[in-house]
């Protein structure tokens, strides 16, 4: 029997619980990561905006900057 546990973070919709960055990074390379992953493991950019604690328009305008997508 497969269980969720056994399926990939990507599939089973649940987030990793980290991000390692390496020290030193530049802050806007660390936001870009930052928001790429959870992007990556958010449903909707909505729901990414929400876990990021950032507003939803300010979401977009980093997708932008960083051009994530």
């Amino acid at each position: 029997m497969i269980d969720a546990d056994d399926l990939p973070a990507n599939i089973r919709g649940a987030p990793s619980a980290e991000i390692r960055l390496p020290l030193g990074i530049r802050l806007d390379d660390a936001e870009k990561e930052i928001i790429r992953r959870t992007l990556e493991t958010s449903p909707t950019i909505k729901d990414a905006a929400a876990v990021l604690g950032i507003g939803l328009r300010t979401l977009h305008t980093k997708i932008r900057t960083y051009r994530l997508r």
